[in-house]
C-alpha cells in the first residue's frame, strides 16, 4: 500500500512545459500572486489551474509537517466518535474485506449489507429528488460541498432549507473556502445565519492558514435525518443541471443511498464540523440511523482526508483494477495519475481485461485535457479503449468492473484528489448498480469520439478545440 508523498506524479513531468506560462499569466494580474509567491492566495479571482500547478511543484513534506497537530486531532476525533458505532455485515468478498482492513484506522467505515439506492445520471433529476427529500426532512439536514454557486439551483435549495429551519429542522452547511472566496457574494454567510442555518468554512483561504489552502474539501454529500444520503459528482450550481453552459453539455451523476451506511456519512460530516467549526455531539445524530433488511449487496462508504497517511480513494481504484477479470470501465474529468497507477491501468489491459476510459471532449480547463492527452498513446498501445465525450464536459467519477464492483464519488484521477484533499465515495458490490452504471456509460460512449492511434497523433500536443 502506498502512502502520501511516496510517489512522483506525472504532472511533475509536464509541469516544466507549462508552469512558466501559467505563472506569467498570473503575474499579469498583480493581485493574483501573493507576496509569499503562491498563486491566488488572497485574490478571489485566482486561477484554479495555477493553484493546481503550484501544488504539483510545491514541497508537500513541509505542508504535511505544518498540519501534524490537526492530523492528531483528526485521529482523536475518529477514535472518540466511534462509541456506539456498531455496524457492519459479514462479508466473504476478499477484496472488499482487504479495503475495510486498510481503512479501519482512518475511516470507521464498515461494510453494510442493507443499502438501498437510486442512481441519477442527470444533475437536474438529482436536484429535484434532493429537494423533495429536503422538504420531507423532520430532524436535521447536513450539506458538505466543494462548490455552491449563486444561481437558480442554489435559490431553490436555500428557499427549501430556510423553510425547514422555520419548521424546527436543524440545518448545517460545510463549504470549501474556494467557493466562499471565488463564487459567492460577500453576504452569503451572514444571510444564511440570519435564516437560522449554521455554516462553517472548510479549508479556509487565509494568510493565517495558508497550508490549509492546499487541501480542498472536495466532498459532495447531502445527509437527511440520518436516513438518506446523496453523494457523487455534482456540486450545487447551475451548470450541473445545464441551466447555464460553461463547457458544452455538463454530464454528471449522483446516487441516493438509504440504510445503515448513512451512519458513516453522518460520522464523517460531524468530524469535519468539529475539525473546522466547533465541538459537536455525535450520539444523537448517529442514533437516528436505521438498519434495513439485508438485500444481498455490499456497500462500503469511503472518505479521504488531507490529514492522514492512507490514500483512500487511490486504494479503492487500485483494488478494483487488481481484482478485475474481464472488464473495467472508467469515467473521469481529469487524468494525471502517478506512474504506479498508470502502470497498473496499462498492466490490467495487457493481461486481457477490457479497460475503457471516457474523458471530456470539452474541458473546463483546457490545459488539464492537454495533460490527460499526453497519456493517450501509451494507454492505447497497452490496449485501453479511450473516448472523449463529444457534447461537452464529463464530470462524473465512476469505476465499474466485471458487472458487480462499483465506485461512485468525488475522487478524480488526478494528483489533487488522489493525494491531498478531502474526498468521499462509495464502493459497492452490486450487480444492480453495475447494470445502471454500464447503461449510463453506454449512453455516454454512444455520443463520444473513439480516440484511435491516428487521432492521437494529432491530439497529443494540441490544445482542444473551442
Amino acid at each position: 500500500m502506498m502512502k502520501r508523498g511516496q510517489y512522483a506524479n506525472r504532472f511533475l513531468k509536464i509541469s516544466s512545459l507549462v508552469i512558466a506560462g501559467i505563472l506569467f499569466l498570473c503575474a499579469c494580474s498583480p493581485e493574483s500572486v501573493s507576496t509569499e509567491g503562491q498563486p491566488g492566495e488572497t485574490d478571489p479571482e485566482y486561477s484554479d489551474t495555477a493553484r493546481e500547478m503550484w501544488i504539483a511543484v510545491s514541497e508537500q513534506g513541509a505542508v504535511r509537517q505544518s498540519v501534524s497537530e490537526l492530523s492528531d486531532k483528526n485521529t482523536s476525533i475518529i477514535l472518540e466518535s466511534t462509541m456506539g458505532f456498531n455496524a457492519g455485515a459479514v462479508c466473504d468478498d476478499k477484496p472488499l474485506l482487504e479495503l475495510m482492513n486498510i481503512f479501519s484506522e482512518v475511516n470507521a467505515s464498515p461494510i453494510y449489507s442493507d443499502t438501498g439506492f437510486d442512481y441519477f445520471s442527470d444533475g437536474e433529476e438529482a436536484y429535484q429528488d434532493m429537494l423533495a427529500s429536503i422538504r420531507n426532512a423532520v430532524d436535521y439536514i447536513f450539506l458538505e460541498y466543494f462548490l455552491i454557486d449563486d444561481g437558480s439551483v442554489w435559490d431553490e435549495f436555500e428557499e427549501a432549507l430556510a423553510e425547514k429551519v422555520r419548521e424546527g429542522v436543524e440545518v448545517r452547511i460545510l463549504i470549501d473556502g474556494i467557493a466562499i472566496q471565488s463564487y459567492l457574494p460577500k453576504d452569503f454567510i451572514g444571510k444564511l445565519e440570519s435564516e437560522g442555518i449554521a455554516i462553517h468554512i472548510t479549508s479556509p483561504i487565509t494568510r493565517g492558514q495558508d497550508y490549509l489552502s492546499l487541501m480542498r474539501d472536495h466532498r459532495k454529500m447531502l445527509v437527511i435525518d440520518g436516513k438518506i444520503v446523496y453523494t457523487g459528482g455534482i456540486n450545487i450550481a447551475d451548470e450541473y443541471a445545464n441551466r447555464i453552459v460553461k463547457a458544452g453539455h455538463w454530464k454528471d451523476n449522483a446516487i441516493r443511498l438509504e440504510g445503515e451506511c448513512v451512519k458513516s456519512f453522518v460520522l464523517m460530516f460531524l468530524q469535519m464540523w468539529e475539525l473546522f467549526g466547533e465541538e459537536t455531539e455525535y450520539d444523537r445524530y448517529l442514533a437516528c440511523c436505521e438498519k434495513n433488511d439485508d438485500n444481498g449487496t455490499y456497500c462500503m462508504p469511503y472518505f479521504d482526508s488531507a490529514l492522514d497517511d492512507v490514500l483512500v480513494g487511490r486504494e479503492v481504484y487500485r483494488s478494483i483494477l487488481e481484482n478485475s477479470e474481464e472488464e473495467v470501465r472508467i469515467t473521469t474529468p481529469y487524468f494525471t495519475p502517478d506512474d504506479e497507477l498508470l502502470e497498473l491501468i496499462k498492466a490490467t489491459a495487457l493481461r486481457g481485461v477490457h479497460v475503457t476510459m471516457v474523458l471530456p471532449g470539452i474541458p473546463d480547463r483546457a490545459i488539464l485535457l492537454v495533460a490527460a492527452r499526453t497519456y493517450y498513446s501509451e494507454l492505447s498501445e497497452a490496449g485501453v479503449d479511450i473516448y472523449e465525450y463529444t457534447p461537452g464536459f464529463l464530470h462524473q467519477k465512476v469505476f465499474v468492473c466485471d458487472g458487480c464492483r462499483c465506485s461512485v464519488g468525488s475522487v478524480n484521477l488526478d494528483n489533487r484528489s488522489l493525494d491531498g484533499q478531502y474526498e468521499c465515495g462509495i464502493y459497492m458490490y452490486s450487480e444492480e448498480l453495475a447494470d445502471e452504471l454500464n447503461r449510463d456509460i453506454d449512453n455516454i460512449i454512444a455520443v463520444s469520439r473513439h480516440i484511435t492511434g491516428e487521432i492521437i497523433e494529432g491530439l497529443e500536443l494540441a490544445e482542444p478545440d473551442d
